[in-house]
């Protein structure tokens, strides 16, 4: 155990912050040999299976509505890929959380900015911790249980392939009220 926590760059803290344009480069190795994922990521974007290494089993927990689907935050093909490949993948709308627990031995939890999207690597700057502190990965792994709950049945491959025409479509915008414009405030001074 003590080699796989010096893998993860554990070995003599409990937490590790990871930064960067191409964090899941980062990532992706760290989770590469492990099983027993569970995932909750608000968005999945085209290419994702080559970010997130699910395998049959693991689970994921995304925002699959098909609001999401037509703006084109969230790919049903992606989706479909890793339902075809045999993982469990759950919708619930309004998911923006991004994180992911390894729950075999030592446990851990990613937690931070990035959304498994093309967008992510090389192009926006993230942040994300890692963590196996006993009490984190189990706070995490409670309130994946209470999403997967929330979310209901699994998605199925029926489920998903009536959105893949619809991916990126677009969504009519509804025009919202106008809002009274707001003064800026003074600039301040940064140093004191």
């Amino acid at each position: 155990m003590d080699a796989e926590l010096g893998r993860l760059g554990l070995a003599e803290r409990s937490v590790r912050l990871l930064t960067g344009r191409d964090i899941w480069g980062s990532i992706t190795p760290l989770l590469a040999p492990r099983r027993n994922l569970v995932a909750a990521f608000g968005h999945v974007g085209p290419g994702a299976a080559a970010l997130l290494p699910l395998e049959p089993g693991d689970t994921l927990i995304t925002d699959a509505s098909l609001d999401t689907v037509l703006s084109g935050a969230t790919s049903p093909h992606a989706l479909l890929h890793w339902v075809k490949a045999g993982v469990i993948v759950h919708s619930l709308r309004g998911l923006n959380a991004k994180l992911v627990i390894a729950e075999d031995d030592p446990s851990f939890v990613v937690v931070g900015s990035a959304d498994v999207t093309a967008a992510g690597p090389r192009q926006l700057f993230e942040a994300v911790t890692l963590s196996h502190e006993k009490h984190t990965v189990e706070e995490a792994q409670e309130a994946w249980l209470e999403w997967c709950d929330l979310a209901g049945p699994a998605l199925t491959a029926g489920d998903l392939e009536p959105l893949l025409e619809q991916y990126g479509a677009g969504k009519p915008v509804t025009a919202r009220p106008a809002t009274p414009a707001r003064t800026a405030a003074p600039a301040r001074s940064v140093v004191t």
